[in-house]
């Protein structure tokens, strides 16, 4: 007897594997076969696979066969770190990269917060999204820190950079945070 198995479930077929016919030898009343997990190096969520009788060749189904199994993240969470390009830009529009960089892809999307201090102000002196998104698969997310031009003369001002919170990662270092300066120079006589 032939039994061809389907799978399906949350688990890509990359992330197991398993023969999808079993063969009962002539004779026999059972015969199975073993599905491995595949390792990686990927943090994500646990998965399934479903596998099910969809045929059965000399022989017949007796009701519905489904089995569910679930593969375990065994993966540790990745890190994220906090670097900025240029600690330096003038008012008239330079801009800056921020990054943050996963220790390790991830099988997740990282979202982190940045918090912002210092003598500069938000869109009066500078431009700079709260939020960088690192999709799953990629080993880092960028955003641009702009200066905004006025006419004042003033002194320079700094903004601090900071790891607010993450998402799906810890941030590298823990409670020390990351903290990075860049300072804003006026470009006004």
């Amino acid at each position: 007897m032939v039994v061809t198995l389907a799978t399906s479930g949350t688990a890509a077929s990359t992330d197991y594997t398993v023969s999808t016919t079993i063969t009962i030898p002539e004779g026999a009343q059972l015969a199975a076969v073993t599905l491995v997990a595949t390792p990686d190096s990927l943090n994500e969520a646990n998965e399934t696979v479903i596998i099910d009788v969809v045929a059965v060749e000399n022989g017949v189904e007796n009701g519905t066969q489904t089995q569910t199994v679930e593969i375990t993240n065994d993966d540790e969470i990745p890190t994220v770190s906090l670097s900025v390009g240029n600690t330096g830009i003038n008012e008239n529009g330079e801009t800056a990269l921020v990054t943050v960089t996963l220790s390790a892809i991830s099988g997740k999307t990282v979202t982190t917060t940045l918090a912002k201090t210092g003598s500069a102000t938000e869109t009066k002196d500078y431009t700079l999204v709260s939020t960088v998104t690192i999709p799953e698969g990629a080993a880092k997310g960028e955003v641009f820190l702009t200066g905004v031009d006025d006419i004042l003369d003033e002194f320079s001002e700094t903004l601090i950079i900071d790891i607010s919170t993450v998402t799906n990662a810890n941030e590298a270092g823990g409670d020390l945070g990351q903290q990075k300066t860049v300072t804003i120079t006026d470009n006004d006589p």
